[in-house]
């Protein structure tokens, strides 16, 4: 440590902000493509280089719940994935469904056009940037001049000798498909930007219009002096309502993007996360619902689906209160200072929906871990887990144990050496049993009609056994 301390932390603190600062941010040329502004970085990726639209959002549609940042002129601001145009396919591996809302809008603009666009016709991307550099460096450009110079070609009547013999290379050596991939590659990083701003201002637009809505002037005449205050007019701060302007620390989504698909809330290991989410048309009896249980998306509910929870954020939670002892709303508070640290208000509470997910998570593992699937019911006790310190005939006990066991079968209470050593046999062979009880019970009755997921299968007494108890014991009163 000490080492550490006059040696390595100044180079350590060094080295991490070195992570937090880019040299002209803005200014630089996409790291990937060498064509688009570099304008996007990745907060999880091991990979700290920025990106253009195009780039990040190739390289982030399958990983849609990292963290990330873009350069606005003057620092790095948080920023979210649906911004750059990252969405969640269903049923299609990740690929959009061609019978979709998303597909069926793209052939219409398409034919609206009237030519092809990179949506309708996908190119493979990391190829066509690997090509894209090995023809510059061949011809001795940088990408960005290359573009240039085949648009150059294809658009001038007073068409440079080089530039013609750049085209008539890449079209004997690679074919026509990919000199309109190439043409195409310019604009469609053009359109995605134009796109990604659109859709921010109409969020911008929303997020200030339901501001005016709910913003409320107090009067100072009407703000009570602190001793005025009863206690009964005390509220917690997160039970309270989020009255007035709420500062922009992290980008509003809006209802829908481009293609009308609907916006959910993803609630992930670290935070909250909001993204459109694309149905798979093909089969109209597949519910909504599985489709996301099958991208590894567990639905808040299966009517009106707004907030899914990922099934790693579940067993993160499970093993949160397993091991460090993290109830619902501490774990769920960590997920909103996880999203915005500066100002929590302004993240999505998620607190009754996190406690409703959980049981059936966690009912769902055990149901998983005991092999009940389907409409196959457990019997009584059938999922508890087998104790292995207990004594169990045939498992951990030696064939004579029932003799050794009437020779000596009571545990004196004598802490002699000798009796230790002639009573240990016996002692093995004894179960205990402990009794124990809740004595907060009262504190959380429930004011609706509890829901039993478990009906004496696991460690606790069916409904039925429980009811029968509390018509027959006598309540006897302690205090």
């Amino acid at each position: 440590m000490e080492t550490w301390r006059d040696k390595k932390r100044s180079k350590y603190l060094n080295r991490l902000l070195s992570l937090c600062t880019s040299t002209s941010p803005g200014q630089q040329v996409c790291t990937a493509c060498k064509i688009g502004k570099s304008l996007w970085r990745c907060l999880d990726c091991m990979d700290t280089c920025m990106l253009c639209v195009l780039c990040f959002r190739h390289r982030h549609q399958h990983l849609p719940f990292h963290r990330v940042e873009k350069w606005n002129g003057r620092f790095f601001q948080r920023g979210s994935l649906w911004q750059v145009g990252v969405k969640i396919y269903l049923g299609h591996q990740g690929a959009v469904c061609p019978n979709s809302i998303d597909a069926l809008s793209q052939r219409h603009n398409t034919k609206m056009n009237g030519s092809e666009d990179l949506r309708d016709n996908p190119i493979d991307f990391p190829l066509l940037y690997h090509q894209l550099q090995s023809l510059a460096h061949q011809f001795q450009l940088t990408p960005k001049e290359l573009l240039g110079a085949l648009d150059q070609a294809t658009k001038s009547h007073n068409t440079l000798a080089k530039s013609q013999e750049i085209v008539d290379t890449i079209v004997s050596q690679f074919g026509r498909k990919l000199l309109q991939d190439l043409l195409k590659l310019q604009d469609e990083i053009q359109r995605i930007e134009s796109e990604v701003e659109q859709m921010q201002s109409q969020a911008n637009q929303e997020s200030a219009q339901m501001e005016s809505d709910n913003t409320t002037s107090i009067p100072m005449v009407d703000i009570p002096i602190l001793d005025q205050i009863n206690d009964e007019e005390w509220e917690d701060e997160d039970d309270g309502p989020i009255k007035g302007h709420i500062p922009r620390f992290v980008p509003r989504p809006p209802t829908t993007d481009g293609s009308g698909n609907p916006f959910v809330t993803v609630v992930h290991s670290n935070g909250f996360h909001s993204l459109p989410v694309v149905w798979c048309s093909c089969n109209p009896q597949d519910e909504n619902d599985l489709q996301l249980l099958d991208s590894r998306l567990y639905p808040a509910t299966y009517k009106k689906i707004k907030t899914v929870f990922t099934f790693e954020c579940l067993d993160d939670f499970r093993m949160e209160n397993l091991e460090c002892k993290a109830s619902h709303y501490q774990y769920h508070n960590k997920l909103r200072r996880l999203t915005c640290p500066e100002y929590v208000a302004c993240t999505p509470n998620k607190y009754v929906e996190l406690r409703r997910v959980s049981r059936q998570w966690r009912n769902l593992k055990y149901r998983k871990w005991f092999r009940h699937f389907g409409k196959n019911s457990p019997s009584r006790g059938e999922m508890s887990l087998f104790c292995a310190a207990c004594p169990q005939p045939g498992i951990n006990l030696p064939e004579n144990w029932e003799q050794e066991y009437k020779s000596n079968p009571y545990v004196t209470l004598n802490f002699n050496f000798v009796m230790i050593i002639d009573m240990q046999f016996s002692y093995l062979y004894l179960r205990s049993f402990v009794a124990d009880g809740n004595f907060k019970a009262d504190h959380l009755k429930q004011k609706n009609e509890d829901i039993w997921l478990t009906n004496g299968e696991g460690f606790m007494t069916g409904e039925e056994r429980y009811q029968k108890h509390l018509a027959e014991a006598k309540e006897v009163k302690t205090v």
